[in-house]
């Protein structure tokens, strides 16, 4: 299955349409298993999130791949002293990856990526990425040949900023995850309920509820399947309040739903599409 599980909210709070705190071990407890027991593979966590790491180290996590985040106030000579305080947390001897949590961290000193390369050598880590905002950002790193195993971006019916590049990276073996497929639960939100700040969109937003509604497609399952079924991306990470949520998510997947009539909501607008612009 290509959903992944994210687990910021395992940590902190988060997102626009979170109706709950944060998620308490025993909630965590059924949502790992559950994870589990559909063969959900990845686990995707942060130094930066709160105690989530701690929390995830409670639990058997032996079959899944593991992927964290390193901060991005880490200096270069406290790396590996930061990796290995995550794998403490986590319970693991290794993890499947890290992510660089900041592009503007590595643009500034590189050397936290290069220390990154030498704990992959020593088998602490697997696989090496980035953590994106602006395809910008990745257009950098292949222009100027920066090895990395896979990255990490938001992508959803709205936001598909990088999809020119999907074709390519699958070409030369770099993972594609992607993330904010709700956009924070933007599209869970009557349009008419939202702030001024989106007024130049609500028509838009009013089109694709209209359009879904007319195929009988719920926007859970418009939102999930249009990228699920895209066939570069290798991992779709969700977040979740609660296993009830998990598991309405993994029902609502149906790979033999063709969504391109979707292809047309299209957005550029990056203070839409980033939810740290909104006000």
């Amino acid at each position: 299955m290509k959903l992944g599980l994210g687990t910021v909210q395992f940590g902190i709070d988060y997102g626009v349409y979170n109706k709950s705190k944060i998620i308490s071990d025993f909630e965590v407890n059924k949502i790992l298993n559950t994870a589990n027991k559909f063969k959900i593979s990845y686990i995707d966590t942060a130094q930066d999130y709160g105690n989530s790491e701690k929390k995830i180290g409670k639990f058997d996590t032996s079959d899944f791949k593991i992927i964290t985040k390193i901060s991005k106030d880490v200096h270069y000579d406290d790396v590996r002293k930061s990796i290995e305080g995550s794998l403490n947390r986590l319970k693991v001897k290794k993890v499947n990856g890290v992510l660089i949590h900041s592009f503007s961290h590595f643009i500034k000193n590189n050397r936290v990526y290069k220390k990154l390369i030498d704990l992959k050598k020593k088998g602490l880590i697997l696989n090496i990425g980035f953590s994106l905002y602006y395809p910008e950002e990745l257009k950098y790193l292949l222009d100027n040949k920066i090895d990395f195993d896979f990255i990490q971006i938001p992508y959803n019916i709205f936001d598909r900023r990088f999809e020119s590049y999907f074709e390519f990276l699958k070409s030369v073996n770099i993972e594609i995850h992607v993330r904010s497929v709700f956009l924070q639960g933007l599209f869970f939100i009557d349009p008419l309920n939202l702030s001024n700040f989106f007024r130049h969109h609500i028509n838009h937003f009013i089109s694709f509820r209209n359009e879904i509604q007319k195929n009988k497609i719920s926007v859970q399952s418009a939102c999930l399947n249009y990228v699920c079924n895209n066939e570069y991306i290798n991992c779709v990470l969700i977040g979740v309040e609660n296993n009830n949520q998990l598991v309405e998510n993994i029902n609502a997947i149906d790979n033999k739903l063709n969504l391109k009539f979707l292809d047309k909501f299209k957005i550029n607008d990056e203070k839409i599409l980033l939810p740290y612009n909104w006000k």
